[in-house]
C-alpha cells in the first residue's frame, strides 16, 4: 500500500483520525481547554494548584465533615437555626452562652453558690426558719430588728454588757444587788463623810479631784513625790495652770529636763550659753540654719571631710594656692574630671610646660611656627613610575605597591589625592625625594605659581603648582584652569596643596573636594 502525503487543511482533522495517545502536553495551546473536554473523575487531587479553588467552584453538598479544618467554622457562618440539638455535644452548654431573661427550668438542689444575683433573695423568698445561726455573717443583724421583749436574760452571753448598752435612767434601785456600790463608783461630788471630817492623811493618791476646792487643803497637807508616806499628787497630774507665775526656780529643774518643745521663740540669744554648753548630741538634725551662724563661726576643723560640693562655693570662690598638688584631674584621668573639654587657653599654660611627648601626631603646622622660625620638612623616597620634573604635586599610583609616585592630576579620581611636592623630580624607575609637610624653596622663574604670599595652591593639570587666577607665566601643560577656561570644569575634583610664602611654598596637602564656581579656581 502505497502512502502519499495529504495537506490538511484547517478542521481537517476529525474524530478518528488521532490515534492513542497523540495528543501530549505541549499540542494544547493555552486556553483551549473548556469544562466539556473533561470526563468523570478526570480531575485529581495533584492537578489542582493551590489556593485555585474558590467557593463558586463547590456544588450543593459537596463539603463534608472530613472536608473541614480543626476551628475553621466561626459565628458568622451559622444561619439563623442551623444548629440543632443534635449538634450540641454535652455539656458544652454554659453559664455565660444563656442570653438575658433566659429562664431554665431548675430541679430540687440545682442552684447552687454563685447562681444568684446580688439582693436577689428577698424577704418573701425565704420559708420559715430557714435561717440558723451559722447563715449570719458577724454584726448582721443590728439594732432596730429586734422585737420588743424578744431578748431575755438567759440570750445574754457573760459580761456582754458594757457601759455604753445602758440608756440613761435605765437602772433602777432593785436592779443593784446589795454592796455592790463602793467609793470608787461615786460620781464627783458624791462624798459619804461629812464636812470638815477629812484631815491630813485621809486623802488617798490620786484621790484629790474637783471636790477639793481652793482653801479647803491646809498648809502642807498635800504631799509630793520626794515626801515620806503616802504622796497626796498623782503621777502626771500636774499641768501648766497648776504652776503660779515664777513658781518655778533654777534649781527646781533637773539636769537635761530642757527639750527643744520647752523654749520659746527668741528666748536663746547670743551670749545665752557659757562656751561648751551645747554639745553635738543637743541639737536636733537640720535645727542649725545659716541665720543661727555669725560670720567667721564655721571654721576649717568644723567641717567634716567631704561635706564641701561644687555647690556651696561662691563664684570666684576658689584663687591661686587653693586648689593641691595633683587635685584636678584631666581627660586620662579615672573618675570624674575637673578640666572641661576646650577650656585651656594660651594664657592657661607657663612657659616650657608644652614639651615633646605632649604633642600629638601630626598636630604641629605650618601656621603654628613663628615668623621667621625655619621650619623642618617632613620628606620621604618614593619611586618614579614615570617622568617627573621640577616642583611638582605628586600622588601614589594605584597600580604600584605603594612606593611608586606619579604626577597629581586635577579632574582626575586616580591621581589624587596628592601626597605632597617633589624638589627636582626624576626618570621613571629612580627615586624621587617628596615634601610632605614643610617649605619649598625655588629659584627657578615659573616653577611656582604667582601670587600673593599666603594664598593657597592647587594641584593643577600635569602636577603643576596653581593659585586661583591660574598657571604662573611661561608654565603650562595645556589648557590651565585661568579664569577664560573654567567654565568646563564644573565637578572637577580639586585639592589644595599648600601655600604660598615668600620664595615659595609651604606644603600642607588639604582635602580633595569636587566643584568649581564659573570663572575661579578652587572656590568652594
Amino acid at each position: 500500500m502505497t502512502l502519499y502525503p495529504t495537506v490538511l487543511l484547517s478542521g481537517g482533522v476529525t474524530s478518528g483520525l488521532i490515534g492513542d495517545s497523540a495528543v501530549t502536553s505541549g499540542n494544547i495551546s493555552s486556553g483551549s481547554l473548556g469544562w466539556p473536554h473533561f470526563g468523570s473523575g478526570a480531575v485529581l487531587s495533584g492537578a489542582v494548584s493551590s489556593g485555585q479553588i474558590g467557593r463558586n467552584h463547590l456544588a450543593d453538598v459537596s463539603v463534608w465533615s472530613g472536608h473541614l479544618a480543626s476551628g475553621t467554622i466561626s459565628n458568622f457562618m451559622f444561619a439563623s437555626g442551623g444548629v440543632l440539638s443534635g449538634n450540641i455535644a454535652s455539656g458544652q452548654i454554659g453559664l455565660y452562652h444563656m442570653a438575658s431573661g433566659l429562664i431554665i427550668p431548675l430541679t430540687s438542689g440545682s442552684v447552687q453558690s454563685g447562681f444568684l444575683g446580688n439582693a436577689s433573695v428577698v424577704s418573701g423568698s425565704l420559708a420559715s426558719g430557714q435561717i440558723s445561726r451559722f447563715a449570719l455573717a458577724p454584726r448582721a443583724v443590728s439594732s432596730g430588728q429586734y422585737d420588743s421583749g424578744s431578748i431575755i436574760n438567759t440570750d445574754l452571753a457573760s459580761g456582754t454588757l458594757r457601759p455604753f448598752n445602758f440608756g440613761s435612767g435605765c437602772i433602777l434601785t432593785n436592779a443593784i444587788a446589795s454592796g455592790q456600790i463602793t467609793t470608787n463608783l461615786l460620781a464627783a461630788g458624791i462624798t459619804l463623810v461629812s464636812s470638815g471630817s477629812i484631815t491630813s492623811g485621809y486623802l488617798a493618791t490620786a484621790a484629790v479631784g474637783t471636790a477639793v476646792n481652793s482653801g479647803n487643803v491646809g498648809s502642807g497637807a498635800v504631799y509630793g513625790s520626794l515626801a515620806g508616806g503616802l504622796r497626796t499628787i498623782a503621777s502626771g497630774t500636774l499641768g501648766p495652770l497648776e504652776f503660779g507665775s515664777g513658781s518655778i526656780l533654777s534649781g527646781a529643774i533637773a539636769s537635761g529636763q530642757l527639750g527643744l518643745g520647752h523654749l520659746g521663740s527668741g528666748v536663746v540669744l547670743s551670749g545665752g550659753f557659757t562656751s561648751g554648753w551645747i554639745t553635738s548630741g543637743q541639737l536636733g538634725s537640720g535645727q542649725v540654719t545659716f541665720a543661727n551662724l555669725t560670720n567667721a563661726s564655721v571654721r576649717s576643723g568644723t567641717i567634716s571631710s567631704g561635706n564641701v560640693g561644687q555647690y556651696h562655693l561662691c563664684s570666684g570662690a576658689l584663687a591661686s594656692g587653693h586648689a593641691g598638688s595633683g587635685l584636678i584631674l584631666g581627660a586620662y584621668a579615672s573618675g570624674a574630671k575637673n578640666i572641661a573639654s576646650g577650656t585651656i587657653g594660651t594664657f592657661d599654660l607657663g612657659p616650657g610646660q608644652v614639651q615633646s611627648g605632649n604633642l600629638g601626631s601630626g598636630q604641629v603646622a605650618g601656621v603654628h611656627l613663628a615668623s621667621g622660625l625655619p621650619a623642618t620638612q617632613i620628606r620621604q623616597w618614593y619611586t618614579c613610575a614615570e617622568l617627573i620634573s621640577g616642583v611638582k604635586a605628586v600622588a601614589l599610583t594605584v597600580s604600584g605597591d605603594g612606593s611608586q609616585i606619579v604626577r597629581a592630576e586635577r579632574q582626575s579620581g586616580l591621581r589624587l589625592a596628592a601626597i605632597g611636592v617633589t624638589l627636582s623630580g626624576n626618570v621613571s624607575g629612580s627615586p624621587c625625594e617628596v615634601v610632605l609637610l614643610g617649605p619649598v624653596y625655588s629659584a627657578a622663574s615659573g616653577m611656582l605659581a604667582s601670587g600673593f604670599v599666603n594664598r593657597p595652591l592647587y594641584v593643577g593639570s600635569g602636577g603643576l603648582l596653581v593659585n586661583q587666577s591660574g598657571f604662573m607665566d611661561g608654565a603650562s601643560s595645556g589648557v590651565g584652569p585661568n579664569v577664560l577656561a573654567t567654565g568646563g570644569l564644573s565637578g572637577a575634583l580639586t585639592q589644595v596643596i599648600g601655600k604660598s610664602i615668600s620664595g615659595g611654598l609651604f606644603v600642607q596637602p588639604g582635602d580633595v573636594r569636587s566643584g568649581l564656581l564659573s570663572g575661579l579656581l578652587g572656590q568652594f
